[in-house]
């Protein structure tokens, strides 16, 4: 399974002047503004990795193995690996080896069915038949940053306060992994996956 960064949003869920004031910088000052966008960039992926969202409207492309056609449901379904999911943009199917000539495949969108939302869920009209491997591109994200839920920009501005206080991998033997209020400010929003 792999998750392909198309088109990334073209904003940042929180300002800069956001960060300062969580932070307490003084909002003229600004030496440490690079490094404080990068942090927002890595605390960012990180939380959007471990809860399985997007702050803001992306393209990602999603390929997934499939099992075996014969033991899909009539009708199969698919749940999306980032939320929230607005729109499918592409589907296409990869036919097994024995069965095909080896290009993929455009799936029509008659045969499927986005379900959008948390979590994002494509439902399949009849199961995908003899397909190896499945690639969906779709736009998963809330539009403004105004529309993410408090809890998530919590926790992405505790997990920029984080990075910012602790530069080290390591500190007292420890290592400096994301702090229990940011797990637990994003576990509504994890998915367990087994």
């Amino acid at each position: 399974m792999s998750l392909e960064l198309i088109t990334p949003a073209t904003a940042d869920p929180v300002t800069l002047a956001q960060i300062k004031a969580h932070l307490r910088l003084d909002p003229a000052e600004t030496d440490a503004d690079t490094e404080l966008l990068q942090f927002q960039e890595a605390a960012r992926e990180q939380l959007e990795r471990l809860a399985g969202i997007s702050f803001l409207t992306q393209t990602l492309r999603w390929t997934t193995r499939l099992s075996q056609a014969a033991t899909w449901p009539a009708q199969a379904s698919l749940i999306l690996p980032r939320a929230p999911v607005t729109a499918v943009t592409e589907l296409l199917l990869l036919p097994s080896a024995d069965s095909g000539d080896g290009h993929w495949q455009m799936l029509p969108a008659a045969d499927y069915t986005l379900l959008p939302g948390l979590p994002g869920e494509v439902l399949f009209h009849t199961a995908p038949q003899q397909a190896d491997r499945l690639r969906i591109t779709f736009a998963a994200g809330w539009s403004m940053a105004e529309d993410i839920p408090a809890p998530l920009i919590q926790a992405l501005l505790l997990l920029i306060a984080h990075y910012h206080e602790r530069r080290e991998p390591y500190e007292n033997d420890r290592i400096n992994a994301v702090p229990a209020s940011v797990q637990a400010l994003i576990a509504p929003w994890r998915r367990v996956q087994l």
